[in-house]
């Protein structure tokens, strides 16, 4: 995963109105995202006998460590998750 920025609802809207969309709203789904995040990385976890066996115990290591960085910056509120919709004007 990569990404050149971040933003929060806010900033998104921000964006989004820049762009000419308007009547923008967003919806908060940062706790739905943690809940499944937390389903998901349980579900790997579950899987490391089958994942080792794959592609080896380094890179189950490596994708556990990365995976569990990533689901403790959504349980820490340090990333989140969001559904947009706008409508743009006609030109």
């Amino acid at each position: 995963m990569t990404a050149t920025g971040i933003e929060s609802l806010d900033g998104y809207r921000r964006l989004l109105a820049r762009a000419g969309f308007a009547a923008i709203e967003a919806e908060d789904l940062s706790d739905w995202w943690r809940r499944i995040l937390r389903e998901r990385l349980q579900m790997y976890r579950s899987l490391k006998a089958v994942t080792v066996a794959r592609f080896g115990q380094a890179r189950y290591e490596q994708y556990d460590q990365l995976y569990t960085f990533f689901v403790g910056l959504v349980e820490a509120g340090k990333l989140g998750g969001g559904r947009f919709s706008a409508t743009r004007p006609a030109s």
